[in-house]
């Protein structure tokens, strides 16, 4: 069972933005105060790109992308009922 010292939630603890160490081989998370909340460890490459998709701006509401092509599912729901 793991442990630990942080609750897994705390509604006063938000993550202000996000910081790749390569150094350290670590993305860190920090508070608006500049408090170390989090760090993940990941590789040179992937740890800037993965930092820089944390810290972009929201793009606000999630929405279903648009079918490209009709599913098969689809194609029943519009078939013509017999009569």
């Amino acid at each position: 069972m793991l442990e630990t010292s942080i609750p897994s939630h705390h509604p006063g603890l938000r993550i202000a933005h996000w910081v790749f160490d390569p150094a350290a081989g670590q993305i860190n998370a920090f508070d608006d105060r500049g408090r170390l909340l989090l760090a993940i460890a990941t590789s040179p490459l992937f740890g800037a790109r993965l930092a820089a998709a944390f810290s972009s701006p929201p793009t606000g509401a999630w929405q279903r992308p648009a079918p490209s092509a009709p599913t098969p599912m689809g194609l029943f729901q519009n078939a013509r009922q017999p009569g």
